[in-house]
């Protein structure tokens, strides 16, 4: 496994098997040649690689400064040695899916989901390179998982509710749901697959005839759900989650979630517009009022 890490015949392979921009490649393949040219930056690249291979439960934020350290050495963008360092990742993880009875398919989703948060930090950044490397430690620690079009991990749900007759109580092990940026739609027979795969893979989880499903996102805030057109999408997979409590965000940072840059200190007219959402967002952002993400709970039996 080691050996993968000497050369950059797989993360050429990656670029390649999942359609990486050229430009990406190239920075990627330059990023790997600084830090090869740099012993001390190679070597703690090449330790820190070996503890994961040794431990998928190795610490990933411990893992993640040192891939910070060798970009500083190495004199690297950290993005882009985070996002090196997770494609090397993904060799290891192929094999510990294969070890622990996990598809290929699901490897497939991380390893797209390492490409689409690349794209996002050249979007909101100008950089080809993840700027939310702690996000990927439940994959590449085997505890969130791909189901086709979305992404699930178990957690404890954060309070007492009642939803579709169903009583649930703080601490009990939900499903937390996540939405990939592919760019593709969020068609309704593909979020139904997620979930039936989901319920399928944790069915030993969940023994009483039905599966809690949670999401929290900016798309389940009441401003959102005002803004959203009932034949869309978007509405129909909101649809299904019952509201618990919404939430306001102190101001509009996380809006780079819906136009793939940053927004805070951004003229509202230069936002992109190409979509209703996008277009009613920038009117509703001119009144200065809140935004924030709402907490949805969906029972799926």
């Amino acid at each position: 496994m080691l050996s993968a890490i000497k050369n950059t015949v797989w993360v050429e392979y990656i670029c390649d098997a999942f359609s990486y921009p050229e430009k990406s490649k190239e920075q990627l393949l330059e990023c790997y040649k600084k830090i090869t040219e740099n012993n001390d930056a190679f070597t703690l690249f090449c330790n820190t690689y070996a503890e994961y291979c040794n431990d998928y439960k190795t610490n990933f934020e411990k893992m993640s400064e040192q891939i910070k350290q060798v970009s500083i050495i190495a004199g690297v963008h950290e993005y882009t040695a985070y996002s090196l360092y997770l494609i090397y990742m993904l060799n290891p993880l192929k094999q510990f899916y294969a070890e622990n009875g996990y598809s290929v398919e699901m490897w497939k989703g991380v390893a797209l989901d390492v490409k689409y948060k690349l794209l996002e930090g050249y979007d909101v950044h100008g950089i080809y390179g993840t700027f939310f490397m702690i996000w990927f430690d439940r994959f590449f620690d085997l505890t969130r998982f791909c189901f086709g079009r979305l992404q699930m991990e178990t957690i404890p749900l954060d309070g007492d509710y009642t939803v579709d007759g169903v009583n649930l109580k703080k601490g009990d092990t939900v499903l937390s749901v996540h939405i990939p940026k592919t760019g593709e739609r969020l068609d309704k027979e593909l979020v139904e697959d997620s979930y039936n795969q989901a319920k399928e893979f944790y069915k030993d989880v969940f023994k009483s005839g039905y599966t809690v499903f949670t999401c929290q996102t900016y798309l389940l805030h009441e401003v959102t759900l005002s803004f959203l057109k009932k034949d869309s999408n978007l509405y129909k997979f909101v649809s299904d989650y019952t509201i618990v409590y919404n939430r306001d965000y102190p101001d509009y940072t996380e809006m780079w979630r819906l136009y793939d840059c940053n927004v805070i200190g951004k003229d509202l007219a230069d936002l992109p517009s190409d979509t209703s959402l996008r277009r009613k967002y920038i009117e509703y952002m001119k009144t200065g009022k809140k935004i924030g993400y709402g907490h949805g709970i969906f029972i799926s039996r």
